[in-house]
């Protein structure tokens, strides 16, 4: 079950991370058990990214490249695992992280406070 997405950039040295916000819910997750494990593994990859180096691997990986992530995701395997890499023709990373975002986890927005409330009220106003 998908709850984030990260884009790469190889030949810039760049990683776009999307996990979950605040307020945001993902069917058939705990967010709040989730989260710690997610932001330890993005923390993990951003380090191996910025060393260069991988644990286990047999041979120097370039960071970043289709074999790289390959080893990441053999690393990946206990809470938090990685889906096979795809190659992804991205022109605006930042931008198109929320649509692959929101296509692929399926997010679903928790209204609460005030507003929530006011909007919640709304239908049950209108069919009056």
């Amino acid at each position: 079950m998908p709850v984030g997405v990260i884009l790469s950039d190889q030949e810039g040295g760049r990683i776009w991370f999307r996990l979950p916000h605040a307020e945001e819910e993902i069917e058939g997750v705990s967010l709040p058990a989730a989260m710690p494990y997610l932001d330890m593994a993005r923390v993990q990859i951003e380090a191996w990214a910025r060393h260069g180096t991988l644990p286990y691997a047999c041979e120097s990986l370039p960071p970043l490249s289709a074999e790289w992530w390959g080893q990441v995701r053999r690393l990946m395997q206990w809470r938090v695992r990685l889906d096979p890499a795809l190659p992804i023709d991205c022109h605006a990373p930042e931008a198109e992280l929320e649509l692959l975002y929101g296509a692929l986890v399926r997010p679903l927005l928790v209204v609460s406070g005030a507003m929530g409330q006011l909007e919640a009220a709304a239908p049950t106003a209108a069919a009056d």
